[in-house]
């Protein structure tokens, strides 16, 4: 086993197998759809409830407690929409070629000997978040690796928090990226191993180079971009919250029908603007981290 840059006693231990690596994603299309679906039925049933119970106080029945749930679907069924929607430009990028390092297929041979290897690395404590296929594979396995993202066969993993490659010399060889993600008891290690296939040595070269490459000094556009994002959030936010002030002494039922409109605007606007602003202003702390850690 080879060791890159970065590599060795700063890395912590590997991650317990029972924790998920937020940077995994499969079928981001069907849980967006399934997201807005989600969002559209609570939000119509929000409005809904809202205009039949007009000038009724909160105290009046069950019909508040509705209101509460069927707002806070909306609001978490959006985020998700959000999310989802994310993942997949970013794997529609990635399989366009967008930022691709590399690409080759997998034999079924190949992929049932790397399977074999890997059930004895995870026997022996080394972990590895790649998803495998439980039973043998009749076709091949696609590998797409770019700047910022893989896919294994249907898995997309974001490389955000890698921190290392390591070369594994076997048959067939491996490459191994190594994360590290903040959790609540410190630091915590991530794998990601995957085989290469006969003949992609000069693909596999590039992956390498590219990752122990020097980190540029100025990021430029990429910050650029965070920080708009960052504060387009809190604008967003800050707005919506002014919005609600305007709503802040009517019950909710006694609001008429732009009021009403005011108040969803605000309610859905002001945590969405700080999510964005708050996973803008996490990504612009991990381009520092990493920029920190190339140099």
């Amino acid at each position: 086993m080879v060791d890159g840059p970065g590599l060795g006693a700063r890395l912590p231990p590997d991650n317990p197998a029972s924790r998920r690596y937020s940077g995994r994603m499969r079928n981001p299309t069907k849980r967006r759809s399934a997201s807005v679906v989600v969002a559209v039925v609570a939000a119509v049933t929000l409005t809904t409830t809202i205009v039949l119970n007009r000038g009724r106080s909160p105290v009046d029945g069950a019909w508040f407690a509705m209101v509460i749930a069927s707002f806070f679907v909306t609001l978490f069924a959006i985020v998700g929409v959000i999310t989802f929607h994310v993942h997949v430009r970013w794997i529609a990028r990635l399989k366009h070629g967008d930022k691709r390092l590399a690409q080759w297929s997998l034999t079924p041979a190949e992929w049932e000997q790397f399977r074999i290897n890997d059930k004895t690395w995870r026997d022996t404590g080394r972990s590895n978040i790649l998803k495998l296929r439980k039973d043998a594979v009749a076709s091949n396995i696609e590998v797409t690796i770019a700047q910022d993202a893989l896919m294994v066969d249907d898995d997309y993993y974001h490389l955000g928090a890698m921190r290392g490659l390591q070369w594994i010399p076997e048959t067939p060889p491996c490459l191994e990226f190594n994360m590290v993600t903040s959790g609540k008891n410190g630091s915590v290690k991530w794998n990601i191993r995957l085989p290469m296939a006969a003949g992609a040595d000069t693909q596999a070269r590039a992956v390498w180079d590219y990752v122990h490459r020097p980190m540029p000094v100025n990021l430029g556009r990429s910050i650029r971009r965070y920080r708009f994002s960052r504060v387009a959030g809190l604008v967003v936010a800050l707005l919506s919250g002014t919005v609600l002030l305007f709503t802040r002494k009517y019950y909710v039922g006694q609001l008429s029908t732009h009021q009403l409109w005011y108040f969803v605007t605000g309610a859905v606007g002001l945590p969405v603007g700080l999510f964005v602003s708050a996973l803008s202003h996490w990504q612009l702390r991990a381009m520092t981290r990493e920029s920190k850690h190339k140099g």
